[in-house]
């Protein structure tokens, strides 16, 4: 009897793992729903919800934006800049973040549960950095990609404050 209740709790344990497995593509997947394909040349297979967006009186010219942005697997977003600040929070997945011009911008590294930044000026330019979920950054008008390193989607939060008028992401050349 004492072998049959230990067979059967870790049969049920087996099949509640299993059912977690299965259940958490479906939970990133339904994060996606009604998400809009971001239709520019250099991205690939990244979507996007926009949260909120608004212009603050007290910052003229500038407008307030909160998204969330989904690279699927094998997804990119090559060369490109944004008109403004943001700050960029790793939701899900592994994001893979190369800086490629840093003459025009600066950028603050923070790792899940750290308070102190990681210093930039310690990685050069065309160095991939990952990142994980729980980390973050905040970057300004510098040159960079973006892709997904992993299987899964990756989803990070932004929020920011950029030119009003201005599209969030734009391909350099």
């Amino acid at each position: 009897m004492f072998r049959h209740g230990i067979r059967t709790l870790l049969g049920v344990l087996m099949i509640c793992s299993l059912a977690a497995l299965a259940i958490q593509p479906a939970a990133a997947q339904a994060d996606q729903a009604g998400a809009q394909s971001l239709d520019l040349p250099c991205a690939t297979g990244i979507s996007f919800t926009m949260l909120g967006q608004g212009m603050p009186q007290t910052a003229q010219g500038q407008a307030l934006v909160q998204l969330e942005l989904y690279f699927a697997p094998g997804g990119s977003l090559k060369a490109h800049t944004h008109p403004g600040a943001l700050v960029v929070n790793v939701e899900s997945g592994t994001l893979g973040f190369t800086m490629i011009d840093m003459q025009q911008g600066q950028m603050q590294i923070y790792r899940k549960g750290e308070t102190t930044a990681t210093p930039v000026t310690a990685m050069g330019a065309n160095q991939e950095i990952t990142f994980n979920p729980g980390d973050w950054f905040v970057e300004e008008g510098m040159v960079h990609s973006a892709r997904n390193l992993g299987d899964t989607p990756v989803k990070v939060l932004i929020s920011g404050l950029i030119q009003a008028g201005q599209p969030l992401v734009q391909c350099a050349s």
